[in-house]
């Protein structure tokens, strides 16, 4: 994060870049930088669900990402912690594709994987899924990592 010129407004290349993943354009052009900048310091970016109706954009994504580009410091993330903290809760009750790496460091009873964004999960299930991709569904969300379960039909094939 860098500080923008003028007011102490604070512009943010990685939330740009969440709202550029998710609609696959930048939040604001203009003609020249002082334009870009200009719109980045007064101009509230549009929903990114309007940008791009047709994606289906979870709405807690574009909660974060337009909370990450309040224009009022006190209503933004306080620090990248919290942010990643929403980004863990908002995937709680979905199913990610996980590539499952290990046993867990803390329970090795559990197994370890990540998601395709690279957060790790911890879940039970057989070590023959090491090296392999599942579904898993994610429980909890905690500060450095996911907890999930084996959906039934994965977890009945697993034990197969």
């Amino acid at each position: 994060m860098h500080q923008g010129a003028g007011n102490g407004h604070s512009l943010t290349f990685a939330t740009d870049l969440r709202f550029e993943l998710l609609t696959g354009r930048v939040p604001f052009t203009a003609d020249t930088f002082m334009g870009i900048l200009t719109k980045h310091m007064f101009e509230v970016p549009e929903a990114p669900s309007a940008v791009a109706p047709d994606t289906n954009i979870p709405p807690e994504a574009e909660a974060i990402v337009l909370k990450a580009m309040q224009k009022d410091r006190e209503y933004r993330f306080q620090s990248m912690d919290e942010m990643a903290a929403a980004i863990g809760r908002s995937m709680v009750g979905s199913v990610q594709r996980v590539l499952v790496e290990r046993p867990a460091r803390k329970d090795p009873r559990q197994l370890a994987g990540r998601t395709e964004n690279n957060r790790v999960v911890n879940f039970a299930g057989p070590a023959e899924l090491v090296g392999r991709f599942v579904d898993v569904r994610i429980t909890a969300a905690n500060p450095n990592s996911l907890r999930g379960e084996l959906p039934e039909p994965a977890a009945e094939a697993a034990n197969a």
